[in-house]
C-alpha cells in the first residue's frame, strides 16, 4: 500500500468517468482466513470524494473480495461485521476443491 499512498488516477472502462484516488490507507481488518487485508481509497469523480474500503480474504486457494461503497452517503460506506461472517465462511466452505471440470 506504500506505492498506492499518494494520489493516482484511474480512467474508465468503456467511455466510462476518469476516477481520482487522493489516499490509500490500511485498515484493520475483522479477521478471519489466511492473511486477510483490508484498505480505503479515497476516490474523487465529478467534484465528490468518497471512501471505498475494501477487504480481501483468502482460503487456500479461494479468494474472496469484498467492497464497499455507498455514494449516497459516503461516512456510511462500511461492510457490517454480520455481513463480513457471513461472506468470510464462504471461501472456507469451498477451499481445497479446485476448479469445476
Amino acid at each position: 500500500m506504500t506505492d498506492c499512498a499518494g494520489a493516482f488516477p484511474t480512467s474508465g472502462n468503456n467511455g466510462g468517468a476518469t476516477i481520482a484516488y487522493s489516499s490509500v490507507r490500511a485498515e484493520e481488518h475483522p479477521g478471519a482466513g489466511d492473511g486477510p487485508v483490508s484498505w480505503v481509497m479515497t476516490a474523487e469523480a465529478e467534484g465528490s470524494e468518497f471512501p471505498m474500503r475494501c477487504t480481501v480474504v483468502r482460503e487456500d486457494s479461494t479468494v474472496a473480495v469484498l467492497l464497499a461503497i455507498r455514494l449516497a452517503d459516503p461516512a456510511r460506506a462500511k461492510l457490517p461485521q454480520d455481513l463480513f461472517d457471513r461472506r468470510a465462511a464462504r471461501p472456507a466452505e469451498h477451499a481445497g476443491q479446485g476448479a469445476a471440470s
